[in-house]
């Protein structure tokens, strides 16, 4: 088993448990540390509850490819996927988007660093998986 995909998918896996826990129980908080208006009553709740269950969907599917040896490449790509594109929807936030306050622009700026290095030990895994054995059928 490779040490390194396997931490890599773990951390991936539980960085995203706990964006699925903020994203569904505790969205006031989130919305706070975002600098985002609150509104408990709208729609911004019920898509930051949609948004959890997608996390937390992928911390499970990616949780359980760490023990299936075979499945780490796939899981790898999916998760360099989903962490790249979440760190452009914060990038965009944190410096395109023109009325984001200075503290919502610093909360985007962790999320970026977060999953800028698990989309960088992704890669980096994902590079150093030995290659399968050709399987071809007859």
């Amino acid at each position: 088993m490779s040490i390194l995909s396997s931490a890599a998918l773990g951390s991936t896996a539980l960085f995203y448990a706990v964006l699925a826990y903020y994203n569904i129980f505790a969205q006031a908080r989130l919305l706070e540390l975002l600098s985002i208006e609150q509104n408990t009553n709208g729609i911004l709740v019920m898509s930051l509850r949609c948004l959890g269950v997608a996390y937390f969907i992928l911390s499970f599917i990616i949780g359980h490819m760490i023990k299936l040896v075979d499945k780490h490449g796939p899981a790898l790509r999916t998760s360099t996927i989903t962490t790249a594109l979440f760190a452009g929807v914060y990038t965009h936030r944190a410096f395109f988007y023109s009325s984001v306050t200075a503290e919502g622009a610093e909360a985007c700026k962790l999320f970026i660093l977060a999953n800028g290095t698990l989309l960088v030990v992704s890669v980096v895994a994902l590079a150093t998986l030995p290659k399968p054995a050709d399987t071809k059928r007859e």
